[in-house]
């Protein structure tokens, strides 16, 4: 309840000269649209800041799209794990888009 909302988020960011971009997860639901919307920032190349209230989706959202661009399964659990998240639990959600990224699937 004390958070920011992505309004503030947006404007803050504005304000120092850094884009914004406002893609929403809910748990562990993460539609492929937002994905790849987060592949496509990852690919720019640019410094990018994913944030949640105790940072799962955002390393959730990250770790999926870094699977999109081409990332293994386990390396990316075992960046989150050393980051301080078990993504043990989303590995079957890992392994599918891993399997759609190798079959050509969007």
């Amino acid at each position: 309840p004390n958070q920011p909302t992505a309004a503030a988020m947006k404007e803050a960011s504005e304000a120092i000269g850094l884009q914004f971009a406002h893609l929403p997860v809910s748990g562990a639901m993460v539609d492929p649209q937002t994905v790849g919307q987060f592949a496509d920032l990852l690919n720019k190349g640019e410094r990018i800041m994913a944030y949640c209230g105790a940072g799962p989706r955002a390393v959730l959202l990250t770790s999926l799209a870094e699977i999109v661009n081409g990332a293994s399964t386990q390396a990316v659990m075992t960046q989150a794990l050393e980051a301080g998240f078990d993504l043990r639990p989303a590995a079957g959600l890992l392994e599918a888009y891993a399997a759609a990224r190798d079959k050509g699937e969007d």
